[in-house]
């Protein structure tokens, strides 16, 4: 594993500092993932990472920048939650064994509900049918969520389809996963009003939310999971913990995991990288520029 520099410079008047820098030599072999990164989004600082601008499919992550761009037009004023649509022939593009909420065409259903069931049911039927309303195609759609992605600096990253379906020229990185997630919670934050919701049921097909360690840690409240025979377990994980600085009561991390071997297995992975960033990183006041040698 790599620290993202071997000095980490920080201006302002406040900064991260490692605790214990000794204690983040993370051996990649004891991390079951593929790629992942762990960034504090107050200082958009990269605390540790490890393979995390190799691209990769997202799988279902992908459903973060959907929700991004949604919940952006919903703040614009272009779309309501209320606002009522009539599901087109789009959803049948949805085959019969990817996640979904089982729209049909003709079928009327809210943006609100749209939302939860992209975040929480990851159904793709509900991505296609919000790309179409938002851009009045899927490819138009697409083209946005490119725009968006090269507007936030995500070098790693190209879409080809709002759901996630693998194809050759739909990759991201962990990296860029963690900048999206950071738009996503500072500038979108009614996101996090679906990403922590334990369950959602719709058309009688009820579904638990897959990020396993919402049932476990209270301080989490998103993001995003993802999974593909090609993508292995994908997470993109955050929480909001109280931090000692009064300028600053509180502090949100978001650790990314791509390629993990099983659910049970991203969950613990990105929940053990969270606690050692909560851990060994603290925030304190800085009076003037300061460089840190770890």
């Amino acid at each position: 594993m790599k620290i993202l520099a071997s000095f980490i410079t920080i201006t302002g008047l406040v900064c991260s500092t490692f605790v214990n820098a000794a204690l983040l030599n993370i051996n990649p072999q004891s991390v079951e993932a593929e790629a992942w990164t762990i960034l504090d989004t107050q200082s958009g600082q990269t605390i540790a990472e490890y393979n995390s601008h190799a691209q990769r499919a997202p799988a279902s992550m992908t459903k973060m920048m959907v929700a991004y761009i949604a919940l952006k037009e919903l703040k614009a004023g272009h779309i309501k939650k209320e606002e009522i649509i009539t599901a087109t022939p789009v959803v049948q593009v949805v085959q019969w064994d990817e996640s979904q909420m089982y729209l049909k065409q003709g079928e009327q259903i809210s943006i609100d509900q749209l939302l939860a069931g992209l975040i929480v049911m990851s159904a793709n039927d509900a991505a296609v049918t919000l790309a179409e309303r938002i851009s009045g195609s899927v490819p138009a759609f697409v083209a946005r969520m490119n725009q968006e992605a090269q507007a936030l600096g995500m070098k790693d990253t190209h879409f080809a389809n709002p759901p996630g379906i693998t194809m050759p020229d739909h990759f991201s990185s962990a990296h860029d996963m963690a900048i999206l997630g950071q738009a996503v919670t500072s500038q979108t934050p009614e996101y996090m009003h679906y990403s922590v919701m334990p369950s959602f049921s719709y058309n009688q097909h009820f579904h638990h939310a897959t990020n396993l360690v919402l049932k476990s840690d209270p301080s989490v409240d998103g993001l995003k999971t993802g999974f593909t025979k090609a993508a292995g377990y994908n997470l993109a994980l955050t929480a909001h913990r109280p931090s000692a600085i009064v300028e600053s009561p509180d502090r949100r991390l978001i650790v990314v995991v791509m390629g993990a071997k099983s659910a049970v297995k991203r969950a613990e992975i990105a929940h053990k990288l969270l606690n050692l960033g909560y851990a060994y990183t603290r925030r304190r006041s800085c009076d003037q520029r300061q460089t840190i040698n770890r």
